[in-house]
Formats: structure tokens, sequence, C-alpha cells
């Protein structure tokens, strides 16, 4: 049954405390839902039409998830300028679906959110994964990224994308974002 617009499944299975353990991840390949295949790693760093499907259809992105080694939660997009409730809304609907995937087995990542809330749905010491910046962007996003791991405090943060000199107090480790034809 759903209530408005939210299915009764994602609902049942929520615990507000995603925790993701270090691994092997950089070993993984990792697709977006645009050219991934089942066994491939699997993260959401793609436009929010893609995972929208893990929201409103839970099932069909669990039947995804389950054949992943690792998941990145969907990173459901939050803009600076976006009202305050809609910006919560999309954290929370990223940590409903992780919770629902891991508490079906599935190995998620939390994705991070430049949100305050973020840090109300991740254990202190998980693993965390990002989307990297643009080049024109990487200061203010540097600044912006410790801002919201900081009462995290990740055990390592997973920056897919293009590598850059990074220099922040969190270990991490750039995984990049394969572009194939």
């Amino acid at each position: 049954m759903r209530r408005n617009l939210v299915s009764d499944l994602l609902v049942e299975h929520f615990n507000p405390s995603l925790f993701a353990p270090d691994d092997d991840y950089e070993a993984a390949l990792w697709r977006g839902l645009g050219k991934w295949q089942p066994g491939q790693a699997l993260h959401h760093f793609v436009d929010d039409y893609r995972h929208e499907v893990c929201f409103r259809r839970p099932e069909d992105g669990l039947a995804r998830a389950l054949v992943s080694p690792f998941v990145i939660a969907p990173d459901y997009t939050v803009y600076t300028d976006d009202p305050e409730p809609l910006a919560a809304y999309n954290v929370w609907r990223s940590a409903v679906v992780a919770s629902f995937w891991a508490s079906h087995g599935v190995r998620v990542v939390p994705s991070v959110s430049f949100h305050p809330s973020f840090s109300t749905y991740v254990q202190p010491g998980s693993v965390v994964a990002v989307r990297a910046p643009r080049s024109a962007d990487r200061d203010s996003w540097t600044v912006d990224l410790l801002d919201a791991v900081s009462a995290v405090s990740p055990g390592r943060i997973l920056v897919f994308g293009r590598a850059f000199d990074l220099q922040i107090r969190f270990p991490y480790t750039f995984i990049p974002l394969l572009r194939t034809s």
C-alpha cells in the first residue's frame, strides 16, 4: 500500500542509522544506471530520473541492488536554493532507500549530501561516497564537503570522478567514473 507516494515497504524497513564498513571498493567495476549490468558495482551519480525508480518502485530498485557487489545510495539532487522541506525530503529519500536495501543484505554506501540532515542518517565512522566537483568548483566544494561530513567523521570517503589534490583530514579514495560509448 502507498500513502502520500511512499511505499510501505520503504517505511517498514527504515533504520535511520546507515553504516558501510571499509571494503575493497576501488577494485570494483563501478557503473551508473545507464551503463550498469548485473555483477557490477552500482553508483547513483546520474540524473535523478534514472534512480527515481528506487523510491517509487522499491522492489525494482532492490532487484538491481541485490545483484551488485556494492551500491551507492541514490544521490537525489539537493540545490542550495531548494526550499528547506524539499532539500530535507531528498536527503531522507536517499536514506530510506539505502536502509531498505541494507535490510535485505545489500552492501550500501551512503551518498553524501551537502545538507545538514545528512549526518542524521549515517553512523560515525561509516564509509561515504560523493561525486567529485567540476574543476572550477573545487575550493568551495571542499569546504562544503568538510561541513557535511564532519559530524559523521567518515572512515573513508569514496570520491567518484576525476582525481585532484584534495586537502582534507579524512581518508579518501578517488574512483574514476568510467565513460564508455
